[in-house]
């Protein structure tokens, strides 16, 4: 086990503690008016991929139409649909790859950690003129130079995501079930700096991706996402000979998992790795996974040496971190 204390560790889990009184403030708080979704495709970055799974799950649950689409396709075939949604805490230079084909849709919604003047500075800066939008405000406490964001797009994912679902004409998501989740999630068995992996059921896929996300960014290592069965050709093999690995198995309430769970168990345990397993509870699926899994984020930033303010590699993306609308247009 790595010894020493990490002092963003510190930062980013004290700031992490206040998120179950943040969620039920927001049940008393007011949200601006939303059309009608009617099919929505819904982006996000990094970190900001969460809240955007989390409004594709959510929707879907309901049986209603919500696309998750890498940013990337708006440069290759901008998606069809009603409403696009983007999540991002501060608006990068890169989310102007969606927002320039704004006048594909009904109507544009921006989750964010800005206020209106903000927004509408940083969109001149990007040289996006929106003729319209609605932008959904999360306050959150300054995450900026951090590489790792866990308050922030829980937040977005949260009361954000609430607003939206409401707009659809639906129930506000179980808030007061949510922040006690995040409460009483799995406590954390001792940790080592070993590799990750995520494996996930059907369609909480995109959800496993999005942790995923998470966890590169905090740990500072690839760790992929798989499915659960598809994992015995491929991800099995490729770990196969590895010293030890943790692998992080999201279980849904269904009658088929624990011969799901006793299977993967049964590959991985004889060669040393660990299985973690992290069940839904009483809160919806995305956030009682989250809960558990950021709880074991948190434990292993506390054992790591990595800095999350000053990590390996920051500046040296700018070549697709700083793609901006008016780089498009001289392309």
């Amino acid at each position: 086990m790595t010894a020493g204390p990490n002092i963003t560790s510190a930062r980013v889990s004290a700031s992490w503690q206040t998120l179950p009184a943040r969620i039920r403030e927001f049940a008393h708080a007011k949200t601006p008016r939303i059309a009608p979704l009617g099919a929505c495709v819904v982006t996000g970055l990094g970190t900001s991929e969460w809240p955007a799974r989390v409004l594709e799950w959510s929707m879907r649950d309901e049986g209603l139409s919500c696309e998750f689409v890498p940013l990337s396709r708006f440069i290759t075939d901008a998606p069809a649909g009603d409403t696009l949604v983007l999540f991002s805490q501060y608006l990068s230079n890169n989310v102007a790859v969606c927002l320039r084909e704004w006048t594909r849709y009904r109507q544009v919604v921006i989750v964010s950690a800005l206020d209106d003047t903000q927004c509408r500075a940083r969109l001149s800066e990007l040289g996006i003129t929106l003729s319209s939008f609605t932008l959904l405000t999360i306050a959150t406490p300054i995450e900026r130079n951090l590489l790792f964001r866990p308050l922030g797009p829980a937040l977005m994912a949260t009361t954000g995501v609430s607003s939206l679902l409401q707009a659809c004409g639906l129930p506000s998501l179980p808030l007061e079930a949510i922040a006690s989740s995040y409460e009483s999630s799995q406590s954390v068995n001792e940790v080592d700096d070993v590799p990750c992996l995520v494996l996930s059921l059907g369609r909480d896929a995109g959800i496993a991706s999005a942790l995923a996300w998470k966890a590169n960014e905090a740990l500072g290592q690839p760790v992929p996402s798989w499915d659960a069965i598809g994992f015995a050709h491929g991800g099995f093999q490729a770990i196969f000979d590895a010293p030890k690995s943790d692998a992080v198995l999201l279980l849904p309430d269904v009658l088929s998992s624990r011969v799901i769970e006793q299977g993967i168990r049964s590959m991985l345990e004889p060669r040393g790795h660990t299985l973690r397993v992290f069940r839904t509870s009483g809160a919806p699926a995305p956030f009682a996974y989250d809960a558990a899994f950021t709880r074991y984020l948190l434990a292993r930033i506390a054992i790591g040496s990595r800095d999350l303010e000053a990590w390996p590699g920051k500046g040296c993306d700018g070549a697709m971190y700083n793609l901006t609308n008016i780089e498009l247009k001289l392309a």
